[in-house]
């Protein structure tokens, strides 16, 4: 469209010079002229047509359980916060889940900024073999079937938040990562004064990396210490102003279910058959589905899985 970066009757005005100052700023923000279609475009109309054909609840990666499968997917160029308190499992979930991505052939990249890299895969070999001491050759098999597809960053301690996002953007540009993510939140941007202006404007970076390139990104996040362990917690439990969850597409809540751990502790089975983590999809901007799942979890291969008749099954 010509002269969509010019403001119709520029030309005529007469303002002093604070005023035209402002014009000026205002005009340097308007669109490039290849950002604004009408709807005759027939490129703009053909999108729109794609799009309308697309199913939310079969678009995108999908998780490792049956129940998720429709209920929520890892769709390209989202974000996903994966928040919870201390202890419940979301580093484990989300490794889990990459590594089983990964396992299907989708190019991924941990950056665990709070376990060593060795720790990582030792884990995934458990999970994903269902043994903690599992025999060479089926950890060989494991790693070769795994491949080029799990990318994993070894790196310890706290990072800037301006690296951080530089990480993921390479991730996901130059090693063609399909989904990145970043554990810890709190290990970019520490709480402090200012930390949630920067914990929002990492959050803006990092989704904006996501648009860029096509890529997934997942973040994981704490939550301020609840008042009532049992309480179903949702994202404006999260730690810093709510500009975090605001931003993002997608917001999963993961907490331990309380009351039945302190009934087994106490040596009671009421709760036996009741899940030991509830999942809460508090957010989904493009699926329809909001709600609360139930996982049981095995200490021996520190797998969830969606039933408390099941058992989990070896990656073979």
């Amino acid at each position: 469209m010509g002269g969509a970066n010019r403001r119709p009757g520029a030309s005529t005005m007469r303002l002093g010079g604070v005023q035209e100052s402002r014009v000026r700023e205002y005009e340097r923000e308007l669109p490039e002229a290849d950002k604004v279609f009408t709807l005759a475009s027939g490129d703009l109309r053909e999108r729109g047509w794609h799009r309308l054909q697309r199913r939310e609840d079969e678009y995108g990666a999908a998780l490792p359980w049956a129940k998720t499968r429709t209920r929520f997917r890892l769709r390209p160029s989202e974000t996903t916060i994966w928040a919870g308190p201390n202890g419940s499992m979301k580093s484990l979930m989300t490794n889990f889940v990459l590594a089983h991505l990964a396992f299907h052939g989708e190019r991924v990249f941990v950056a665990s900024l709070e376990l060593t890299a060795d720790d990582q895969i030792a884990r995934i070999a458990r999970q994903m073999l269902c043994n903690p001491y599992p025999t060479r050759a089926r950890y060989d098999a494991l790693m070769d079937r795994l491949g080029e597809s799990l990318m994993v960053y070894d790196f310890v301690g706290q990072m800037r938040p301006e690296r951080a996002v530089a990480l993921a953007r390479y991730a996901a540009t130059d090693l063609q990562a399909r989904h990145v993510l970043i554990d810890n939140l709190t290990m970019a941007v520490p709480p402090g004064r200012d930390s949630d202006e920067k914990g929002a404007r990492f959050v803006a970076g990092l989704y904006q990396v996501g648009r860029d390139t096509g890529a997934h990104m997942n973040l994981i996040c704490h939550v301020r210490k609840p008042d009532d362990d049992s309480r179903i917690l949702n994202r404006y439990d999260i730690r810093g102003t709510g500009a975090a969850p605001d931003q993002v597409d997608n917001v999963v809540m993961l907490q331990i279910n309380e009351p039945k751990r302190r009934a087994i502790n106490s040596g009671s089975d009421s709760k036996r058959d009741e899940p030991d983590l509830l999942m809460t999809v508090d957010k989904q901007r493009h699926g329809g589905f909001r709600g609360r799942l139930g996982f049981w979890f095995y200490e021996r291969s520190l797998r969830l899985v969606e039933s408390n008749v099941e058992t989990p099954q070896d990656y073979e």
